[in-house]
């Protein structure tokens, strides 16, 4: 009885190790600043960028016009949509081994405003 210890112990850190993580591919994220219902500059080349696995595929896709690059090194990536006029909603897709979907994109004019109101 005394023996079985030490074996169910060897046993269940095989079983451990053959259970554990399997490789997962990184999924392409974007950062916080996209999101739903926002704004994209009209009249200028937006950028979108992001991270996936170095060396992926990504496809970024807003209102018919569709850019293709691939991920860096450092998983970096970004590409420019091209100027487009007023309008929406539309959705902006991006694509590698996994989809973001971002809706209610409009583009239009986008401002920036500080200072104090009194």
């Amino acid at each position: 009885m005394r023996h079985m210890f030490p074996r169910a112990i060897a046993l269940l850190f095989v079983l451990v190790l053959l259970s554990g993580p399997s490789p997962l591919r990184a999924e392409v994220k974007l950062p916080a600043i996209f999101g739903d219902h926002m704004v994209l500059q009209r009249d200028i080349a937006a950028p979108v960028w992001g991270w996936a696995e170095p060396g992926d595929q990504v496809l970024v896709t807003l209102a018919g016009h569709t850019r293709r690059t691939t991920a860096g090194e450092s998983g970096k990536w970004s590409v420019r949509l091209p100027a487009m006029q007023p309008g929406g909603p539309y959705v902006l897709l991006v694509q590698s081994d996994n989809t973001i979907r971002i809706s209610d994109v409009l583009i239009g004019e986008v401002w920036l405003a500080s200072g104090q109101s009194n």
